[in-house]
């Protein structure tokens, strides 16, 4: 036997399926409008909105949901509208596989030589500090990424008696840089 239904179960009933088809309407904004609606200097074809898809979830449900007949029509719609919903919520595509944190490290160690610490952090998304930690790490120099081998040379060369001009040639660094390395050895010696 079927129960009586009353406004108020049909205005709740209305409710209900406006928060699914609300849900799906913010689920699809973002893929299925686009807001670059030409390409060049013409005018858009459909008007000032812009194009989208032809069929969005919440349009398709919205129909079905006012051409059911009767209450228990109504909340079979509203079950099912709500069992899309939750199948357009899930992830279709696989999760990208990205680098490890060990490729990603030696990727920023490799690319970011020669290049000072804060330019690297802006590139590789991430923080200055966590750029010269990893150099660091990696016998590097904590600034430019130069590999640490580079600067015994100078201090070696520093010790043969050579001048920091002298060294600068030898090396292809900065003078001021090699004039830098020579009074840390002198202080160091």
């Amino acid at each position: 036997m079927t129960e009586i239904t009353t406004q108020d179960d049909l205005l709740d009933q209305d409710r209900r399926m406006r928060n699914v088809l609300i849900a799906m309407q913010c689920l699809m904004y973002g893929s299925t409008t686009s807001w670059q609606a030409n390409t060049g200097h013409q005018k858009p074809t459909g008007g000032n909105r812009p194009p989208g898809d032809s069929q969005p979830l919440h349009t398709t449900w919205q129909i079905v949901y006012v051409m059911a007949v009767g209450f228990d029509a109504r909340e079979q719609v509203i079950a099912d509208a709500t069992d899309a919903l939750v199948e357009a919520r899930v992830r279709t595509t696989p999760i990208p596989q990205g680098e490890t944190p060990q490729e990603w490290e030696e990727r920023l160690i490799k690319d970011g030589e020669g290049w000072p610490a804060r330019e690297v952090a802006v590139r590789f998304l991430t923080a200055t500090r966590t750029v010269t930690k990893l150099r660091m790490r990696y016998e590097r120099d904590p600034h430019m990424g130069k590999p640490l081998e580079q600067q015994a040379s100078v201090t070696e060369l520093v010790a043969r008696g050579l001048s920091a001009r002298q060294i600068a040639f030898i090396t292809g660094k900065k003078p001021s840089t090699v004039q830098y390395h020579v009074t840390k050895a002198k202080r160091a010696a």
